[in-house]
């Protein structure tokens, strides 16, 4: 985002600025509270063609003259110099707010930075305007929302209530910025004001300049949940007492809450089951109550590093797959039982009774021995049931392996026309 102090522009207006030409229009009274005499004639002078016929442009030179001005008399609006930093202007302008009966007040003021405009606004001033950019035809385009009457305003034409698929719709909203590392940061307070299929508006009472370009935004269904989405804020301006910030729905790898980011899937490198997005990522977004988690599967895994295992059986002193199971054969005549080597090459004969030129089938059968390890010549009958981590290659018994919970996260997503709907 810019660092440029953050000022307001002038609303669209579907009838130009009013000039002294313009006709149908009531007459205006504006106050100007400005010390400086050189200030209140350039307004003046600015002013002179740009008003209704009639209007009347009142000026005093201190706070005290316009709030016994105020006490007395109705106007339409009051356009104040203002003094960022003096506890003495911010507390004028209060008074100045609270007496004027519900006139718009605009804030002329030396000051440009987000800061000094932020101020204003919650002092209760409607408008902003630094003195550099003061000119007839901006100061007027000020005026004219603020004072014409509803009657006036259908005359020049109906404010248009929904723009480019935009729907006006309220509810309340929270913004949670992103931290570069992807972690959720400070949580804003928000009133969502319009809503389209490819992002919305919203207000907030707070520094624009302190939410970052990318957040995560949460609304209020009528059900009192919150649904999320991730947006990019692509503008922002001052609505006074607040900040509209417009910005549009991040789709896609770029988002941050984006289903394939939360779903449990095999990783290559580490050879475990888990989302793609950091498990400390997942676990702080679950804290904050934007992500739900939900035990989807149980892996067996390395009780060392939690990769996957392979399985196959194995020696039961140092885990090798490398065995071979040793043949032996049986004597009918004598119940002699030894290894096939005890029989010698060629035609077999007996090592206990000396028969031979035995024949299989007939004097002797073939049973299946023992099984040897190659690795660490361990004999046994049965073979164990190893376990062999696909990272680390340990090996253990099968039985050593840990149980690990495969987890995955969910967002209850901002479906943006459904809550126009239930808006409806």
């Amino acid at each position: 985002m810019s660092q440029e102090a953050i000022t307001p522009t002038a609303p669209p207006l579907s009838v130009a600025a009013p000039t002294a030409a313009a006709g149908g229009l009531s007459p205006w009274r504006v106050l100007h509270v400005e010390p400086n005499l050189l200030d209140a004639m350039k307004l003046k002078l600015a002013l002179h063609d740009r008003l209704p016929v009639d209007s009347q442009l009142m000026h005093v030179s201190t706070y005290e003259a316009a709030e016994a001005h105020l006490a007395v008399e109705l106007v339409d609006a009051v356009l104040v110099g203002y003094s960022f930093g003096e506890a003495e202007s911010d507390e004028s302008l209060r008074r100045i707010v609270q007496g004027c009966s519900g006139a718009p007040v605009v804030v002329l003021s030396v000051d440009s930075h987000t800061e000094a405009v932020m101020r204003a606004g919650r002092l209760g001033a409607q408008e902003f305007l630094p003195k550099e950019q003061m000119t007839g035809e901006r100061l007027a385009s000020l005026l004219w929302p603020l004072i014409v009457s509803d009657a006036d305003q259908n005359a020049a034409g109906p404010a248009e209530r929904r723009k480019a698929g935009r729907h006006e719709c309220s509810a309340a909203a929270v913004v949670l910025s992103v931290t570069p590392d992807g972690r959720p940061g400070v949580e804003t307070p928000a009133r969502l004001v319009n809503l389209s299929r490819i992002g919305l508006g919203l207000l907030v009472d707070q520094d624009p300049q302190a939410i970052p370009d990318r957040c995560v935004v949460g609304v209020e269904g009528p059900d009192g949940q919150y649904r999320y989405a991730t947006v990019e804020w692509r503008q922002r301006r001052l609505a006074l007492p607040s900040v509209h910030l417009g910005g549009r729905f991040v789709t896609g790898d770029e988002d941050l809450l984006d289903p394939r980011q939360l779903t449990p899937r095999l990783d290559p490198q580490r050879l475990t089951y888990a989302p793609p997005m950091d498990p400390a990522l997942l676990q702080a977004w679950a804290s904050r109550g934007v992500l739900r988690s939900r035990v989807v599967d149980r892996v067996k895994s390395c009780p060392e590093c939690y990769s996957l295992l392979s399985y196959r059986d194995g020696c039961q002193a140092c885990g090798s797959f490398d065995t071979e199971p040793t043949r032996l054969i049986h004597h009918f005549a004598c119940a002699h039982v030894g290894p096939e080597a005890e029989f010698g090459l060629g035609a077999p004969a007996c090592p206990k009774c000396r028969n031979a030129k035995l024949v299989v089938g007939a004097d002797f059968e073939y049973i299946e021995g023992p099984h040897k390890c190659r690795e660490c010549s361990w004999s046994d009958a049965e073979l164990s049931l190893i376990a062999e981590c696909m990272s680390c290659g340990k090996r253990a018994d099968a039985r050593e392996a840990i149980e690990k919970d495969v987890v995955a996260y969910y967002v209850n997503r901002l479906d943006p026309m459904a809550l126009v709907e239930d808006a409806r």
